[in-house]
């Protein structure tokens, strides 16, 4: 497959790769006809100024305010907990948010809650499967209300891959692992390698044998301690330190979580004579699970007890009817076991035009630079994969990326 190059304003026909692109019309003077299409379609996109007002195509914006009914909206239509007022309130209050409603033959399509600085339209929505037409519609839409838009910003969304009459950019920004959950669990183990839950069988024997108050339970959100939570930050920090890694949850979050927990989560917690050993924390939004931390004691690590609350975790939300468990970033090959495939998630920066793309060079050449090295990342996968005798080297080269990504991130999870 061919992909354009980040700054190829010749490129005609941009195919788009999974990972990032840069699309451009096909030359200057087709590009021209592409301004005056689109110029032509904003015009016509929002005839009226009055904020609240639904429009004849059947979107509204609400300046500066979040209707009631947006809230539980938002978790129908993207079961996301990270598209969710709770989560909102608690990292990034939602002040000078405005809220674009699309709607189709009465039924709501999308929601994006939305900030407007400096040029830029920043979409607060994340982790979401995105519409190609509802976010051709939204562009237009926005791009026609606020006339010194010059840049929309998406973080970590699922779009298709389709053209959008915009320049535009796109790059992974975030590695998720999704688990596809049977009916019963029963169904789920039958997925599961023999080897694998043999191993799962003769490490919780062994544990129980050494310890026979061993116990894992599900803890509720009222059951549910500041004091617990704040164990398992410190289960993760040290393991994490064992790792030689930087942690990826901080003592602060104690706090976080427990509001979180409250509103939409559940703990799983094994316990040594009633002390904690291990634990995982999830969130249910809809029929999805969110894994957000498993940490255990890194003196049982023979016990393989980070596995077996991940498991507990799962098989609960199969309990209560979860389509899907979202296990977050890195370690694949391992949870790969558990039946999770690697999902990336895209930054999509959508530009009003060329000069809006020159407006906001920094960012627009930053996001060029991300793509040229995921494309070379991808390139050397392909090689390292290889048996021939220069794989060796490009394995190297791989884990030489690897390292001075993790020197510049704080998070290992994300890889």
């Amino acid at each position: 497959m061919q992909h354009s190059r980040p700054f190829d304003w010749a490129s005609s026909d941009s195919t788009h790769s999974k990972s990032c692109t840069v699309s451009t019309p096909a030359s200057w003077r087709s590009a021209m006809e592409t301004k005056y299409i689109a110029d032509a379609d904003l015009k016509n996109c929002y005839s009226s100024n009055k904020p609240g007002e639904t429009t004849q195509d059947g979107f509204t914006i609400y300046e500066n305010a979040i209707p009631s009914f947006v809230e539980p909206a938002l978790e129908d239509l993207y079961e996301s907990i990270y598209c969710t007022l709770a989560r909102f309130h608690i990292y990034d209050p939602p002040t000078a948010v405005h809220t674009y409603v699309a709607r189709a033959k009465g039924e709501i399509r999308a929601i994006f809650l939305f900030r407007h600085h400096w040029g830029e339209i920043q979409v607060l929505n994340q982790q979401i499967t995105v519409n190609e037409d509802e976010l051709a519609r939204f562009v237009r839409a926005v791009f026609a209300r606020y006339r010194s838009a010059r840049l929309i910003s998406f973080y970590a969304i699922e779009a298709a891959q389709g053209r959008l009459p915009f320049v535009h950019q796109r790059y992974v920004a975030l590695e998720e692992h999704v688990l596809q959950l049977p009916a019963t669990a029963e169904q789920y183990f039958g997925r599961m390698s023999a080897n694998f839950r043999s191993c799962l069988r003769r490490a919780e024997k062994k544990i129980r044998r050494a310890f026979p108050s061993f116990e894992i339970k599900v803890l509720a959100p009222s059951q549910v301690t500041e004091e617990v939570v704040r164990e398992l930050i410190a289960f993760a920090g040290a393991r994490m330190a064992v790792k030689q890694q930087r942690t990826y949850i901080g003592e602060h979050e104690a706090i976080n979580l427990m509001r979180l927990i409250q509103s939409h989560g559940y703990m799983v917690a094994a316990s040594i004579e009633g002390k904690l050993c291990a634990g995982s924390v999830w969130y249910m939004v809809g029929g999805r699970g969110f894994m957000h931390v498993n940490a255990h004691d890194p003196r049982f690590d023979q016990f393989m007890l980070g596995n077996q609350v991940l498991l507990h975790g799962v098989l609960h939300c199969i309990e209560r009817g979860g389509r899907e468990c979202w296990l977050m970033g890195g370690f694949g090959t391992h949870k790969a076991k558990f039946r999770a495939a690697p999902q990336y998630l895209e930054s999509v920066l959508i530009y009003r035009s060329r000069l809006g793309y020159l407006c906001h060079w920094r960012r627009a050449g930053a996001a060029a630079g991300k793509i040229v090295l995921q494309r070379l990342r991808a390139r050397l996968r392909h090689k390292a994969s290889g048996n021939g005798p220069g794989a060796r080297f490009f394995v190297l080269c791989l884990q030489l990326c690897r390292s001075l990504k993790r020197l510049g991130h704080a998070d290992p999870q994300i890889s």
